[in-house]
């Protein structure tokens, strides 16, 4: 009985030993676009540093890079200029110069180009500055009016909130609340549109506003799973709107991977 035990005792050891090691562990950071006093070239340095990864994946369009998968520098210069390019890439950059890592895009391909060929960023502003116009005028009914007073106040709230660091940033009640704006930021102009009658002609964008956010973070998910089967552990670099959809859909994924917050290491 007890070699018996002993027999089981180190079949279940060499088992959990074979399911670390075929383990992914991979660590979603939220990040912001630009320099801010909570997240900036050196707070990511000093991140990455910690957590020592062998893949690092940016929130780029694969047009950013060449086919040899390095950054298309020629067409892109200003990628090196930390004037001009985000925390991510330039610390990203800073870390591959001293440490054997991989770098990837894992946005959507022709990201870019989707907005471009969609005029997205006018179209998008049209319709919000006609749904508020019509706000102001009175001319939306009780019900849309309520949900443009949410819809607002929901950015109000977000934008109000003072973040002092990045482990703040990234906090699971920060990502949450997110999650609820962005909801409300997709869902409400949708419902306002359709059921007005001189701003149906925006019902079109609303749709492709949200059917392309999910889209795109669908296929981050997609792109961070076919990576996790060659690296053992993974930084994501991504801004943090995006974090709660990403940590949504690693939790259902299947497969050997763990989810870990930087500070956890």
């Amino acid at each position: 009985m007890r070699k018996l035990l002993f027999f089981l005792l180190g079949f279940s050891s060499h088992f959990v030993l074979c399911q670390n090691i075929n383990t992914s562990i991979i660590c979603v950071i939220g990040t912001s676009h630009n320099n801010t006093i909570f997240c900036n070239v050196q707070t990511l340095d000093s991140v990455l540093n910690l957590i020592k990864p062998d893949l690092i994946l940016e929130e780029l369009d694969s047009s950013f890079f060449t086919s040899d998968l390095r950054y298309d520098t020629v067409n892109y210069p200003s990628i090196l200029h930390s004037s001009e390019s985000s925390p991510a890439d330039i610390a990203s950059i800073n870390y591959q110069k001293s440490h054997k890592v991989d770098i990837r895009p894992f946005d959507i391909t022709g990201r870019n180009k989707f907005y471009r060929d969609n005029d997205f960023f006018n179209r998008q502003n049209e319709m919000i500055k006609d749904i508020y116009s019509h706000s102001i005028k009175g001319l939306l009914n009780e019900r849309n009016q309520s949900d443009f007073n949410l819809w607002v106040k929901s950015l109000e709230n977000v934008n109000s909130i003072k973040i002092s660091s990045l482990k703040e940033l990234n906090s699971e009640m920060f990502t949450n609340l997110l999650e609820i704006q962005e909801t409300i930021y997709l869902d409400k102009p949708i419902e306002i549109v359709e059921t007005t009658d001189s701003l149906k002609k925006y019902t079109e964008f609303a749709h492709l506003q949200k059917n392309f956010w999910i889209k795109r973070n669908d296929t981050m998910i997609k792109n961070i799973l076919y990576f996790a089967n060659d690296y053992k552990r993974i930084v994501i670099l991504t801004g943090n709107l995006h974090k709660y959809y990403l940590m949504n859909g690693l939790k259902q994924a299947t497969g050997s991977i763990i989810t870990k917050e930087f500070w956890d290491f």
